[in-house]
């Protein structure tokens, strides 16, 4: 089953750690850490098999959650950086059209994701940025419903970003991403 986790980070996020030295420009070999609320949305299609034999007209769909998440970024140099994204979240799964309404049961998502990004010079504390990157979706501790045997396949994705740090004084910023 393929899915893919779109991470959103929402504003009032407080960003961490570029101190002193991201604010006079010099970023080179600094880091950023964020913490905030993301989003974790699966991408809910799916092949759904009941014995071995693929259940005609059935689908699936996962649950929404927003959880606390972390970031860390690393800056090559003032426009150039490197974001890792990182959360864990919990998902139930339930049937769709064949299936509808049946608790097909839940698993735990870890939906790293790695991003190259490309941060725009500042303007009076606003600096926006854009990213793309890869996410590996694993998935782990599956637990049934009303039907037997969940299995739910890792998968590869791809990621987008757009977002901006705004500096908020002292070496802290607002984020939305």
């Amino acid at each position: 089953m393929s899915r893919l986790a779109l991470s959103l980070v929402i504003g009032g996020c407080l960003v961490l750690g570029a101190g002193r030295a991201a604010v006079a420009g010099d970023y080179n070999g600094n880091f950023m850490f964020r913490v905030g609320v993301s989003a974790v949305k699966p991408d809910s299609s799916a092949d759904v098999f009941l014995n071995g034999t693929r259940v005609a007209g059935a689908d699936a769909e996962v649950s929404t959650q927003w959880i606390p998440s972390a970031t860390l970024t690393y800056f090559f140099n003032k426009n150039i950086a490197a974001e890792l994204f990182c959360c864990f979240s919990k998902h139930d799964i339930d049937g769709k059209g064949a299936l509808n309404g049946v608790d097909l049961g839940n698993t735990w998502i870890f939906p790293p994701i790695v991003t190259l990004q490309y941060h725009f010079d500042s303007m009076n504390g606003f600096k926006p940025y854009i990213g793309a990157g890869v996410q590996y979706i694993a998935f782990f501790k599956e637990k049934d419903g009303a039907l037997p045997g969940l299995k739910i396949d890792n998968a590869f994705g791809f990621a987008l970003q757009a977002g901006f740090d705004m500096e908020i004084g002292n070496g802290w910023y607002l984020n939305a991403d």
